[in-house]
């Protein structure tokens, strides 16, 4: 893996555009994080880097961050140590310069709530709203309202304790091909 100086910031790898994405944190301190990726079907890596120098812009020695796909982007979520929770998404992949803000959760919008524990899962079709979960107890959802930055909390009639969540479409790393059988199966009799 061509990464000179820098180690995987965490063990969690993103499936998106083809590719495995992943974050990669510096040994040395003065070097920024950057977003290290396999593209699949070339075998290719590339690497590009993430929206700002995250520890200049945030005045933070080790900020939380976590890769997620939101809204067909890839998406960093950066948790600055408790003051606030950012969203940035990548709106044209592997285009460092397409990096947006796409909102910021301060904390005395949800006073109940660390603001480090939220997770994107959903864009509306809209794009006004976006729904959370926690991300270490996923059994809590809110709709985020981007333009008025207020919450609603998601109830399911009949499950008033949903205790896991699944996306739908999630890419598969197998390939089909060794698994279709070309001639009829023999049958058994």
């Amino acid at each position: 893996m061509p990464c000179n100086n820098f180690d995987f910031h965490s063990d969690y790898i993103v499936f998106f555009n083809g590719a495995l994405n992943w974050l990669m944190h510096p040994v040395l301190d003065e070097t920024p994080h950057i977003i290290q990726t396999l593209t699949l079907a070339s075998e290719e890596y590339c690497q590009f880097s993430t929206p700002v120098d995250l520890d200049d812009v945030y005045n933070m020695h080790t900020p939380t961050l976590s890769l997620e796909v939101l809204g067909g982007c890839l998406c960093l979520c950066v948790d600055r140590s408790g003051a606030a929770h950012d969203v940035w998404v990548m709106k044209e992949y592997g285009m460092t310069e397409s990096w947006t803000l796409l909102f910021s959760i301060e904390p005395e919008a949800v006073p109940w709530v660390n603001v480090q524990s939220f997770k994107p899962l959903v864009l509306s079709k809209n794009g006004e709203m976006v729904l959370l979960t926690y991300k270490y107890h996923n059994s809590v959802f809110f709709w985020y309202d981007l333009k008025k930055k207020s919450f609603k909390q998601v109830q399911f009639r009949g499950h008033p304790h949903v205790s896991k969540v699944a996306v739908s479409g999630v890419g598969s790393l197998c390939l089909l091909d060794p698994l279709i059988s070309k001639s009829p199966l023999p049958l058994r009799s």
